[in-house]
């Protein structure tokens, strides 16, 4: 694990599109302070896309000026479509899957000088929504069992300690027993909690502060000796009268500010429609721009946006 704190970085998840123009936009609207971007891929896409994804996108997010940060999702892992992927890796299965894993991100890393990237597996553990989770009844010494092989076979491929960093990743909910998942300082580089506000836009969800969202799990993490990082946050405008752009403004503003507060070490919105409207920054061909606070022209095309992203992210990145 590192013991120099790196330098605050902002990030953000483009949305599903392999496409680097999104992130390149965003980073213009931001003054060339993009330093970030959050990629999602299944462990078990076949081979050709697996090196599609990480010799065309990861080098385009690499070109764009970003450091990826790979969500290894582990889908399709193991012989039948109902096995446990968090035993089945840990117990000495998939190899041949995990070696040609480590394998093309070991080649992509070491075919330029100063390449680097970010590897965040089986995340928000803590969760019941992914077979890797609790929620589907994973033990967490399998899940530690896991992380732990997972990351030999990546340092045997290559993968030198100063070009990956490990980012272990929890969900801001449940907090509880979060400690139970964490590999081990050896393993770990990071520690990272997602986290949103989903307003009203959920019949279960209602609106909740950063504060609110987020310290419960990061006063249960600070036994960690490890930097900070939030690589997923977003806030839904939906409130139970209707869309409240001032009010996902305000609240944007003070989760900045929150994580300044608790020294987070990375930020990363997640700019995609989804559940709900977690953009900040999207084509207007794309979005209502009755719902965004302003509008921006970068390179001909016009932005809807929140400018209070653009104002906080500064003031966060400059503390």
């Amino acid at each position: 694990m590192s013991t120099t704190d790196p330098p605050r970085t902002l990030g953000v998840f483009p949305g599903e599109s392999a496409e680097p123009s999104a992130p390149r936009a965003f980073d213009r609207w931001l003054d060339g302070r993009l330093g970030s971007v959050t990629t999602f891929v299944a462990a078990g896409v076949p081979p050709a896309r697996r090196h599609a994804f990480v010799h065309d996108y990861l080098t385009a997010v690499w070109e764009a000026g970003a450091v990826p940060v790979v969500t290894w999702e582990p889908f399709a892992v193991g012989h039948g479509e109902g096995d446990d992927p968090v035993t089945t890796i840990a117990d000495g299965g998939a190899t041949s899957l995990l070696v040609d894993w480590a394998s093309t991100l070991a080649d992509w890393v070491t075919a330029a000088p100063r390449r680097r990237l970010v590897v965040r597996p089986a995340h928000e553990m803590n969760g019941s929504w992914y077979p890797w989770s609790a929620g589907a009844g994973v033990d967490p010494r399998d899940y530690r069992r896991m992380w732990r092989r997972l990351h030999g076979i990546v340092t045997d491929a290559g993968l030198a300690a100063d070009r990956v960093c490990w980012l272990w990743s929890v969900n801001a909910d449940p907090v509880d027993d979060l400690l139970a998942w964490y590999p081990g300082d050896a393993y770990v580089d990071w520690v990272g909690v997602d986290g949103y506000n989903f307003g009203d836009s959920q019949p279960w969800s209602e609106w909740r502060d950063p504060a609110a969202v987020f310290e419960p799990a990061f006063e249960h993490l600070t036994s960690l000796d490890a930097p900070l990082a939030v690589p997923e946050f977003g806030c839904s405008s939906v409130r139970a009268d209707g869309r409240r752009p001032d009010l996902k403004a305000d609240w944007i503003a003070d989760a900045f500010a929150l994580f300044d507060t608790w020294d987070v070490r990375l930020a990363g919105w997640f700019d995609a429609a989804k559940e709900t409207d977690w953009h900040v920054f999207a084509p207007v061909s794309d979005a209502d721009p009755g719902r965004f606070p302003a509008t921006v022209t970068i390179d001909g095309r016009s932005y809807a946006t929140y400018p209070t992203f653009r104002r906080a992210a500064h003031r966060y990145l400059d503390g």
